[in-house]
């Protein structure tokens, strides 16, 4: 404990370097390093070290695959994923590696049975930024299956895509 007083005493006279042997918070000082200031980070060599981590990051968000939120329902060469938000449907469309995008569909229509009623309940989905929104609130319990049509266009020859799925959220 002596010869790392003497070696912390013989460095702060040194090096003009105020060491308080109080504060354990404090690292030691190194030879030619201000207490408090941050270590060297090396640098790829004929890149700054900033750059060089700014594309692993950028690489690896493109690799990475994104989350769905809601029930997630296969679709061609992406997805769609369907849940309640404030009891309300949404309705949001993504690529093959799970990231959001443009919705395709003009509308959507969706159709389920309560349990706790014998008539089904039907809702109109219509485009609403990045998705396919309803102002109907839906009550609980929100165990059912739930049909949905997506329309593509305008008039009654637009082009529908058909899916069901189990919704339980």
């Amino acid at each position: 404990m002596c010869a790392v007083f003497g070696v912390t005493v013989a460095l702060a006279q040194n090096k003009n370097v105020k060491v308080n042997l109080d504060d354990p918070a404090q690292p030691a000082a190194k030879p030619g390093m201000k207490p408090g200031s941050p270590p060297a980070v090396k640098a790829t060599p004929g890149q700054p070290a900033a750059k060089a981590g700014a594309k692993k990051a950028d690489a690896k968000n493109e690799d990475e695959v994104g989350k769905i939120s809601g029930v997630e329902i296969p679709r061609g060469r992406g997805f769609m994923g369907i849940e309640l938000v404030n009891s309300t449907f949404k309705l949001s469309f993504y690529d093959a590696k799970k990231k959001p995008v443009a919705p395709d569909a003009t509308r959507a229509s969706l159709r389920w049975s309560p349990k706790t009623q014998s008539l089904p309940e039907r809702a109109v989905l219509n485009l609403d930024g990045n998705a396919l929104t309803s102002p109907k609130v839906i009550k609980p319990p929100y165990t059912f299956s739930l049909a949905i049509t997506l329309i593509k266009g305008e008039g009654d020859d637009a082009p529908t895509e058909n899916f069901s799925v189990e919704f339980r959220p």
